[in-house]
């Protein structure tokens, strides 16, 4: 596996994804957790630089425009659909990605990359950054 390195992150380019219901949801700089991950000085992906939306929702055939150096895959078991990191990296068409195939796939928790909005939520997301980019 190729080793990337955090330490110059304006060199890494990250995808926040989520899927329910059989959509993708793609998680851009105009969310809350896209925004820690700007301030931190770390890339995304074309598909997800938008300020205007928080989120777009895409069909499994644009998959490969959310591709990453590194996805942190939000999963909740409230929601109907939620597809965990086991299911993601085994599905024949999500496998296909990079990230996926070099194993740089981290699962994080709706509570803190959606729905947080706090203090608290942004100093938990920079622990799960660490955690999956080290």
């Amino acid at each position: 596996m190729e080793q990337l390195s955090i330490s110059q992150p304006e060199n890494l380019e990250i995808s926040v994804l989520s899927s329910y219901d059989n959509k993708i949801g793609a998680y851009t700089v105009g969310s809350f957790s896209g925004s820690v991950l700007q301030d931190i000085g770390l890339s995304r992906n074309p598909a997800q630089r938008a300020t205007w939306r928080y989120a777009l929702q895409l069909s499994h055939e644009a998959l490969t425009q959310l591709d990453g150096d590194f996805i942190f895959l939000i999963y909740s078991s409230h929601f109907s659909g939620s597809i965990q990191k086991e299911e993601f990296i085994t599905d024949p068409i999500w496998s296909q990605l990079e990230a996926v195939r070099q194993g740089r796939v981290c699962e994080v928790p709706n509570a803190v990359w959606i729905a947080g909005r706090s203090l608290l939520a942004a100093q938990q997301i920079l622990t799960d950054v660490e955690r999956c980019l080290e």
